[in-house]
């Protein structure tokens, strides 16, 4: 037989898929007929033994090829893929970099080697062979998508999402709709908060396309401000063809929007549903925040008894339990939940739960008890507290913060000499320090661009009002617009040349806290309370000529009893 006939019967072998036997007779007739064979004939010969997963046999007859013809893009190509996949990235580098020397502008090859770079984190060359295989316009759109996918990557790593927006508007423009590359712009808004309106542009232009797939509609629900409109979402949602899991985490959702609407008949029917797929202590207690807005007092308290059977002492399910008591006027178990909350309660809740017990106490007819909680809850500056002490116990309160306030000054009168030789604290005495709004502002720019315009207007309005008066003996301070201000004793921690630290002991009892003071450029720099994690000084200069507002806020006590002798003295010198 010739060699025609002999590459006929292979050729035949191959479309008939006996690869194995295709490879086995043919490997021979390299040798025997060398002078006859063609780039083709050798290929076709790869193609078989990679079939035939016979990786050995397929790179020999890729080199016979390549010495057949040095400069064949296509060999070069399948040598390259071969080493990436099975053996060495420097050997696929060579071929690449052989294959740009012929054709600099080949695609596949500036890809590929945008890929080993990647893995070698050499992420400007990437970028550039990435560049130059986009810029060709012959790649796959599945060979485009991943290049698009890397080049995100290797910009997401530099924080640099401008950059890869730039990239996937470039080569895959928003107006020519792509599912994949649409998903990675979404991939990118999500990272970063500057592009919060172009991810809800994503997020409603995929839903769009995808109307069933429900994360669409979940992830556009979880960030509409409106909950009617995210409810209309959510009932969107519950009408397709959803999983178990997917229906109840529509329903979870929804009823906790049905809650922010103050929808409580659909909310209670949406728990109904959630509770007989998993009594969950969360969902009882939602449900019984809505029966209690139904006037079903007794369905409320059924359902927190339920979600503390399944959820042990939880304080805030017994502090909730015990507020509906009240509510109900059974005072007694009201007392008995509150009281039980205050034992599994931190030192954070303590305050209030403090207040509300002294409430319950004082509508049982319990005044002692009620003082004592009321107390408690001022001391730890819970404003109700003392603004119900005023109110229903003045005198006690009086006598309680007298007797408090001789007490803790014996305590401290040591510390006032000490006091007064401080020189960072010589430097504050004797003047009315306020805020400096535009520095406070430019310090804290970042934490108010991340809260909504009127709670940032809120949060400046109050801080704007804030004063501060220190002296030897001891400090008042109005933070954020308070009415009744922090009287308190100090010590001095330490002291540098630069800042002091201070122990700060409210005059009214309760516990202490930490305050630091610097000075720059005859400003006044705050830092109250000192946490375990440092927030923005608040600076403060000192006023010349106090507003009417001011004076007025200073002279003004909500009881009937003097601040301590030098803050009365300094407050006098403010007057004149």
């Amino acid at each position: 037989m010739s060699f025609t006939e002999k590459r006929a019967a292979l050729e035949q072998l191959f479309e008939q898929q006996e690869f194995e036997a295709l490879v086995k007779q043919g490997a021979p007739l390299i040798f025997e007929y060398e002078n006859e064979l063609d780039i083709d004939f050798l290929l076709l010969l790869a193609k078989a033994a990679k079939a035939a997963q016979k990786n050995g046999k397929y790179e020999y007859f890729l080199f016979k090829a390549r010495e057949k013809e040095p400069d064949n893009l296509a060999v070069l190509l399948l040598l390259a893929e071969h080493e990436i996949l099975f053996g060495s990235k420097l050997s696929a580098r060579n071929h690449l970099e052989a294959i740009l020397e012929i054709d600099p502008a080949h695609a596949k090859a500036h890809s590929y080697l945008g890929d080993l770079l990647l893995d070698q984190l050499f992420y400007d060359k990437a970028l550039l062979h990435y560049q130059k295989a986009m810029q060709s316009h012959s790649l796959a759109k599945n060979e485009q998508e991943q290049i698009a996918v890397s080049v995100v990557d290797i910009y997401q790593r530099s924080r640099s999402t401008a950059e890869a927006l730039a990239f996937l508007e470039q080569y895959f423009p928003k107006e020519k709709f792509q599912l994949n590359i649409e998903k990675l712009r979404l991939r990118l808004y999500q990272t970063d908060s500057a592009y919060k309106a172009d991810y809800k542009a994503s997020l409603a232009l995929l839903h769009q396309h995808l109307p069933k797939e429900v994360i669409y509609i979940l992830n556009l629900a979880a960030i509409e401000p409106d909950a009617v409109a995210a409810i209309a979402l959510y009932d969107k949602a519950i009408a397709l063809e959803l999983s178990e899991k997917e229906k109840t985490t529509v329903l979870k959702k929804r009823a906790y929007r049905l809650v922010q609407a103050e929808e409580w008949a659909k909310a209670v029917a949406d728990y109904d549903a959630l509770i007989v797929r998993e009594e969950q202590p969360l969902y009882f207690e939602m449900r019984a925040e809505a029966k209690e807005q139904l006037k079903d007092l007794k369905g409320a308290l059924q359902d927190y008894s339920q979600a503390l059977k399944l959820d042990g002492a939880a304080s805030r399910l017994l502090k909730a339990r015990g507020l509906l008591f009240a509510k109900a006027k059974q005072y007694d178990r009201a007392a008995a939940d509150l009281t039980a909350a205050i034992k599994e309660t931190g030192s954070m809740g303590l305050a209030e739960l403090y207040y509300h017990l002294g409430v319950v106490y004082t509508k049982n007819g319990d005044r002692n008890n009620a003082v004592k909680m009321l107390i408690r809850a001022d001391q730890q500056g819970f404003a109700k507290a003392t603004a119900y002490l005023e109110e229903k116990y003045p005198e006690q309160l009086q006598k309680v913060r007298a007797n408090s306030a001789d007490k803790i000054r014996a305590k401290y009168e040591a510390e006032f000499a000490r006091n007064a030789q401080s020189p960072i604290l010589q430097q504050a005495f004797g003047q009315l320090w306020t805020p400096n709004m535009s520095k406070i502002i430019a310090a804290s720019e970042k934490e108010l661009l991340e809260l909504p315009a009127f709670l940032s207007k809120q949060v400046l309005d109050k801080m704007s009002k804030e004063m501060l008066l220190i002296t030897p003996e001891g400090l008042l301070f109005f933070e954020n617009g308070a009415e009744v201000p922090l009287e308190a004793y100090y010590r001095v921690e330490v002291e540098s040349e630069h800042a002091i630290l201070l122990t700060v002991q409210p005059v009214k009892g309760g516990s202490s806290s930490s305050m630091r003071i610097s000075f720059f450029e005859g400003e006044l720099l705050l830092h109250y309370p000192v946490l375990e994690v440092d927030s923005a000084a608040k600076y403060y200069y000192p006023v010349e000529q106090p507003s009417a507002d001011q004076l007025e806020k200073l002279n003004k006590k909500a009881l009937a009893l003097n601040y301590m002798p030098a803050i009365e003295a300094a407050i006098a010198e403010i007057n004149t």
